[in-house]
């Protein structure tokens, strides 16, 4: 079983975004977001963004790297990686819009 057959959308993401990266700095428009998120039947921010409420954010402060790729594999996402992120704040957790 190929990559595409497990998520169909992965292609596609990896276009939209690695366009998006050539045009300006990972601003997608509205109506990418909501394409990208469609099973989201919550609220949104004006730009397209779903909101989360305060309650999961706070929650999502004390997840650790194993739960959340637990979280992940159990989905199905195996072999979702991206690399070289640079940590930007070293002295705390960042979660949030």
């Amino acid at each position: 079983m190929g990559i595409i057959s497990v998520w169909p959308g992965c292609f596609t993401l990896a276009l939209v975004v690695c366009n998006q990266l050539s045009v300006s700095a990972q601003q997608l428009s509205k109506e990418e977001l909501i394409f990208l998120t469609p099973e989201w039947t919550g609220e949104r921010f004006p730009d397209g963004r779903p909101k989360v409420s305060d309650d999961i954010l706070k929650r999502m402060k004390s997840v650790t790297l194993e739960e959340a790729w637990a979280t992940c594999r159990g989905a199905g996402y195996n072999y979702q990686y991206e690399g070289d992120w640079m940590q930007i704040h070293p002295e705390g957790v960042l979660v949030g819009p």
